[in-house]
């Protein structure tokens, strides 16, 4: 890995994502759940997916006609990009806020827990959430939460699998 990677940091939530040279904004909030808005899906034409780049400008492909057409000629003084538009050209952090799209992201990221905690229970072979919540409580974790193992003494990075194996233990299997 290349020590100055392209990256971005979302603010004010301060989460990063790794990027390549050439990937859009937008493309990597698709990717990773950022959870930046858009509707035109990088034709561009809404304006919708604009973010604030705090930092990182000059990591961005140039700003075209059409970019400047939706978001005016003040972004130099406002920070505006177009997410779907703006492409890394060079290596390095840009730090965006997407306060914006708040709502959006919070969405974006429930939906994107559901999907992970649906592929565990599956891969666990876990039947209702009665099963679940019992597992949880034998792993070690609660609600999403993690809590300390009295078993390792380190919080459970899957307290459904240490419960499944308990359960298992306790029947015998």
């Amino acid at each position: 890995m290349r020590p100055w990677m392209p990256k971005i940091v979302i603010q004010p939530s301060g989460r990063e994502v790794p990027a390549e040279i050439g990937d859009s904004l937008l493309d990597l909030s698709k990717q990773h759940g950022l959870g930046i808005q858009y509707s035109c899906d990088g034709v561009p034409n809404c304006g919708t997916c604009r973010v604030v780049v705090l930092s990182g400008w000059e990591l961005l492909s140039p700003i075209e006609r059409k970019e400047e057409d939706l978001i005016g000629t003040s972004h130099w003084l406002t920070r505006r990009r177009l997410s779907c538009q703006a492409r890394f050209i060079a290596d390095g952090s840009v730090v965006l806020d997407v306060s914006e799209h708040d709502g959006f992201a919070r969405r974006s990221e429930e939906r994107r827990r559901v999907k992970v905690a649906k592929a565990e229970r599956e891969r666990l072979g876990i039947e209702s959430k009665r099963q679940e919540a019992r597992l949880h409580r034998l792993g070690g974790v609660s609600q999403g939460r993690e809590f300390r193992t009295a078993e390792t003494g380190h919080p459970s990075k899957s307290g459904l699998q240490i419960g499944a194996r308990k359960l298992g233990e306790q029947h015998g299997t």
